[in-house]
C-alpha cells in the first residue's frame, strides 16, 4: 500500500514500531517495503512536530509520558490501556487498537502459540510425543489450538478447566476432561503439565503432586499460574514461555499485526 503523501493540512504518518525481536524486524521492513514512513519506538521523542503516529507495540506499557508525546490524532496499537491513559488519549483524540479485540488475530496468534509450545516439549523431554501422557490447565483460545496440535501429533491430551462448559467442548480433541478441583488426585499421572489460565493454579500443594520427571510450561502472562518458590524447592522444570509467536515464528506474527494494522479505517 503505497505512503500517503501530505496535502493541505494533512499531516505524515509515521508508523513508529517497537524493536524487540524479530517479529518487530519483519514488521518494521514489511511496512517500509509498502513505502510507508517508519520509526523506531525509542526515536518517537525525536520525530518532531506535523506527524501523526501509527505506534505499535505488543508489550510495552503504555505510559502517559508515551501518550504527551504523540501528535492530536495519532493512532495506538497495543495491548489494553490502564483508565489514566485512555483518559490522556481522549483529550488528544487518539485512537486506540486493542490487539487482542480483533478476534482473528487472537486465534492466529493462539495457534502460533500452540506450535511452539509443541517445539518446547520436544525439546524438552526424553519420550515421542506420540502418546505422551499431556495435561493442559485452561481451554481457552490457547488451551483449545494447544489441545488440537497435540492431538495432531497423536499426544495423549487431557483438559482440566474450572467451568463444565469448556470441558463439553474439550472433548472434541482431548482423550480425557476433568474439572480444576479434581487436579490433585489427577496431576501425577502426566508427563507434561502446560498451564494457560492467568492467575495461580499449580500451588505447592499441587505440586507436590507431579511425577518426579514432569515437564511443567506455564504460558500465562507475567506473573504467571506457577508458584515459582515451589519449584525451586522441589527441583521442578518449569518453562515459564513468555512471547512464543514472536520467537518461533516471528514472519507470520509479523504479518498477523500487520494485518490488524491495515483493517482500521484509516489503515
Amino acid at each position: 500500500m503505497p505512503l500517503r503523501v501530505p496535502r493541505g493540512d494533512m499531516l505524515l504518518k509515521t508508523f513508529v514500531i517497537e524493536i524487540k525481536d524479530k517479529r518487530d524486524i519483519y514488521l518494521f521492513e514489511s511496512l517500509a517495503e509498502d513505502g510507508r514512513d517508519v520509526a523506531v519506538f525509542g526515536d518517537l521523542g525525536n520525530l518532531g512536530a506535523g506527524r501523526l503516529s501509527y505506534i505499535m507495540n505488543v508489550t510495552t506499557v503504555i505510559t502517559p509520558s508515551i501518550i504527551a508525546m504523540l501528535e492530536e490524532g495519532s493512532e495506538l496499537f497495543s495491548r489494553s490501556l490502564s483508565e489514566e491513559v485512555k483518559e490522556l488519549a481522549l483529550k488528544k483524540n487518539i485512537l486506540h487498537t486493542n490487539y487482542f479485540d480483533n478476534e482473528e488475530f487472537v486465534y492466529k496468534n493462539a495457534y502460533l502459540t500452540a506450535e511452539g509450545t509443541l517445539a518446547h516439549i520436544i525439546t524438552n523431554t526424553d519420550s515421542s510425543i506420540v502418546g505422551l501422557k499431556t495435561l493442559i490447565l485452561g481451554y481457552g483460545k490457547v488451551g483449545k489450538a494447544l489441545a488440537k496440535v497435540l492431538k495432531d501429533n497423536y499426544a495423549f491430551v487431557a483438559v482440566a478447566n474450572r467451568i463444565g462448559a469448556k470441558l463439553d467442548e474439550a472433548v472434541l480433541f482431548a482423550d480425557k476432561t476433568f474439572k480444576l478441583s479434581e487436579l490433585k488426585s489427577e496431576i501425577g499421572n502426566y508427563a507434561v503439565v502446560v498451564n494457560t489460565i492467568p492467575h495461580l493454579v499449580l500451588t505447592k500443594d499441587l505440586l507436590k503432586q507431579l511425577n518426579s520427571e514432569c515437564f511443567v510450561i506455564d504460558l500465562a502472562s507475567l506473573p504467571g499460574g506457577v508458584d515459582t518458590n515451589a519449584v525451586k524447592e522441589l527441583n521442578i522444570k518449569l518453562l515459564h514461555a513468555l512471547g512464543i509467536p514472536g520467537k518461533v515464528a516471528p514472519k507470520s506474527a509479523s504479518e498477523y499485526i500487520k494485518a490488524v494494522i491495515t483493517q482500521t479505517p484509516n489503515g
